[in-house]
């Protein structure tokens, strides 16, 4: 049986990333039946081969024959050629890897955080052809069957032909929500829409209340028919969230506000955030706050960009000051780099582990959320690093997808792909 512990581990170390010290949580699970293929989407062109099946074994979607020009976004500081270099060759190679093995990692698995930064992408930039490329990975991921009523619209960490379901996860059915809300918007897609409000209905059934504590549960086991007992930073959008209030059905009503306080709650001396919310101990040591907390006293910056990422419109302040600790000199190292890791209270760096590209492209789109041009300039630097670097070298990556997907996303937010 694999347990969240395995999950965790294995998920990050496929990733090239490292989570949060001290967390013994599962990140998030696999499969669901995939239905018949969409209706071909009108938008701008993206290479998708025309073959009769893809690497990941879905049905291969013919090329859009209308070339529109990708939508441009009005920058809030000038883009290096640079930067634009380095964008468009991830997202040429982003491409290749997919019309070569389409949405499969070594191990035949789809992952959800593989497929739906991507779709978000293609969604805002009207890239018709790729969104309606990774659609039928999506929908293998994203539970709608009706033997499973309780589990409808959860969307599950990896899926696998013939492998039983193993773990849904909050943070898979936000992002996969939020592309499939953008698709429906940008492609006029109504069916869209509608599955987007459903993964929302699941993900509202994985919120509860304990000890007086309301949050969102990380993960749903399928084997055990459990939820966890903890959250992390990532399983909240309280700007989406209130985006979606405005459609969604009576249960989701408040959750935005909620969100906004929880992310209210976890800011630390430091500038970062608490990284884990878990009731159950703070009715351990009632009256003392500890339901929130940092396990060994230790913030992971990556966690905390996507809380503060989610709640710009509600709590700004918590992502001004993940951009002044994110400038601070003292917080990098002799290269420049920032640490994935401090110490929630001092801000010191703790272990030689430096942020990965997706953590540089969070705080690269929460700058331009924030419209903070002044961090653009050095956090756009150390973004195009890893874009070249993952699209040089993605053979030393376990997950090029799961690093390109929210590169590209940071990218277009910057108006590298504008016209010079």
């Amino acid at each position: 049986m694999t347990t969240p512990l395995d999950v965790d581990r294995e998920n990050h170390a496929m990733n090239h990333l490292t989570l949060t010290i001290g967390l013994a949580a599962a990140l998030l699970a696999a499969c669901a039946q995939q239905p018949a293929m969409a209706p071909t989407i009108p938008g701008p062109a993206a290479e998708a081969p025309a073959v009769e099946q893809t690497a990941s074994g879905a049905p291969a979607v013919a090329p859009l024959a209308v070339a529109v020009p990708a939508r441009p976004v009005e920058p809030i500081a000038p883009v290096s050629n640079d930067v634009r270099y380095a964008a468009k060759m991830l997202d040429s190679e982003m491409r290749r890897w997919l019309k070569a093995s389409g949405t499969l990692r070594r191990d035949r698995y789809t992952y959800g955080m593989d497929v739906a930064p991507l779709m978000l992408y293609a969604a805002l930039r009207g890239d018709g052809a790729l969104y309606q490329q990774l659609l039928p990975s999506a929908r293998k991921l994203i539970v709608d069957s009706e033997d499973e009523p309780y589990t409808q619209g959860f969307v599950l960490w990896r899926h696998k032909d013939g492998v039983k379901p193993e773990v849904s996860g909050s943070s898979e059915m936000l992002w996969m929500a939020r592309a499939l809300w953008a698709g429906g918007n940008s492609f006029n897609r109504a069916e869209d829409r509608a599955l987007a409000l459903k993964i929302l209905d699941g993900y509202a059934r994985h919120a509860y209340e304990l000890q007086g504590v309301w949050l969102v549960r990380k993960y749903y086991t399928f084997e055990t028919r459990s939820f966890a007992g903890l959250s992390v930073l990532p399983n909240y959008s309280g700007d989406f969230l209130a985006e979606a209030e405005k459609q969604a059905s009576g249960e989701l009503r408040g959750f935005a506000e909620r969100s906004y306080a929880m992310m209210g709650r976890v800011a630390a001396p430091s500038g970062l955030l608490y990284p884990v919310i878990q009731p159950e101990v703070g009715a351990t040591y009632p009256g003392t706050g500890v339901d929130v907390y940092a396990p060994n006293g230790i913030a992971n910056l990556e966690d905390a960009c996507a809380g503060a990422e989610g709640a710009v419109r509600g709590v700004p302040k918590a992502g001004k000051a993940l951009l002044a600790f994110a400038a601070d000199r003292k917080h990098r190292n002799k290269l420049g780099q920032l640490h994935q890791y401090y110490d929630a209270e001092s801000g010191e760096p703790i272990g030689p582990t430096v942020l990965s590209g997706p953590g540089y492209a969070c705080l690269v789109r929460l700058a331009v959320a924030l419209e903070d041009g002044g961090s653009l300039g050095y956090l756009g630097t150390l973004l195009q690093n890893e874009m070249q670097h993952t699209a040089e070298a993605p053979q030393v990556l376990q997950a090029p997808l799961y690093a390109a997907g929210p590169m590209l996303l940071a990218a277009y937010a910057m108006g590298a792909f504008n016209a010079p």
